[in-house]
């Protein structure tokens, strides 16, 4: 079992929090939800640290979330050990690479650099076929979805059998540490995206053996209580078994119900993890809770003004792209 000690991250506590405070994207995002047009919302960003040129909106939000990354690496004792939070974007970067393989495409600006293993050996590995370098799960899973697609040329299986590895990568890493906080994490986020994935295979009658390919590793809430839903007759009802058996667990804060729109059920879904994230830094003075909490939430924040940049852009009502946001308390 790897070696963690909370006194490492003093200095990384203390740095991450000073370069957060300066940056106050999420105090002030319902404000710019509420501007009356969208130069003022790049106003209220500029005013809140984060400055979003109209012209590169992109770039600027790109470059914010790799310069988190990069003092992540600068502040973490053990940087590997946050991999955990790299490897969806492995997930992401493996996928590009496949699909584009076979498209005859160039994956490299569908492409992050956040990952565990640079972008451009993802590509090699793919166009080599030697997946040594991945992450364990990742890496069996890529050579046999290249094996699957050339006899059935599905893409969405691509997606989901990725997704899984990389939360199977990620549990492994929680267990490599023995951290009960790095196993609630996984649990977390497995959980409230099968929670949503689960409403959305409801909602298009599909059966109960989808759950098996949809749903990701690593959650306490086990695929039979999932595809137990299914038993019920008709959509509504099953989405009601759902959350009635939701109520019997830590979720039962979430308060879903069947007249909930996606839209509702999505941002409570991710409401739920961010709180969790957050909810952990604040009881710590310092550790890896609080490094973890710096990446994520910042995520959750490029996420929000890109919410809000699509909504005055389309001229959506301040109410609805407030509906939209993603909070955590």
């Amino acid at each position: 079992m790897m070696r963690y000690k909370e006194d490492d991250y003093i200095y990384g506590s203390t740095r991450v929090r000073a370069v957060a405070a300066r940056t106050l994207v999420g105090e002030n995002i319902r404000r710019s939800a509420e501007a009356k047009d969208l130069d003022e919302a790049f106003r209220i960003f500029d005013e809140s640290g984060m400055h979003v040129p109209e012209g590169d909106i992109d770039r600027a939000l790109s470059d914010f979330i790799d310069g988190t990354y990069k003092i992540l690496d600068e502040t973490a004792a053990d940087p590997p050990m946050f991999n955990f939070l790299r490897y969806p974007y492995d997930c992401h970067n493996i996928k590009a690479a496949v699909k584009s393989a076979f498209r005859g495409t160039d994956p490299a600006r569908l492409m992050f650099g956040r990952g565990s293993v640079p972008a451009d050996a993802i590509i090699q590995a793919v166009g080599g076929r030697d997946f040594s370098a991945l992450p364990h799960h990742m890496a069996s899973a890529a050579k046999n979805v290249i094996e699957t697609y050339y006899h059935n040329s599905d893409p969405g299986q691509i997606d989901s059998v990725m997704d899984r590895a990389c939360f199977l990568d990620m549990s492994e890493t929680a267990g490599k540490y023995g951290l009960i906080y790095l196993r609630k994490f996984v649990e977390y986020k497995a959980d409230t995206v099968n929670i949503l994935t689960c409403v959305r295979l409801i909602r298009m009658n599909a059966g109960a053996d989808s759950v098996e390919r949809f749903m990701v590793p690593g959650g306490i809430i086990n695929n039979e209580q999932l595809k137990s839903v299914f038993d019920a007759d008709g959509v509504r009802e099953r989405e009601t078994l759902l959350y009635n058996g939701l109520r019997k667990t830590r979720y039962a804060a979430m308060k879903l119900d069947a007249s909930d729109s996606l839209t509702v059920i999505e941002r409570t879904c991710e409401n739920t993890f961010l709180d969790f994230i957050a909810g952990e830094a604040k009881q710590k003075l310092y550790g890896m809770e609080i490094l973890t909490a710096f990446v994520i939430l910042r995520e959750a924040e490029v996420k929000n003004i890109r919410i809000v940049v699509s909504g005055k852009t389309a001229s959506v009502p301040a109410e609805t792209i407030k509906e939209r946001l993603r909070t955590y308390a």
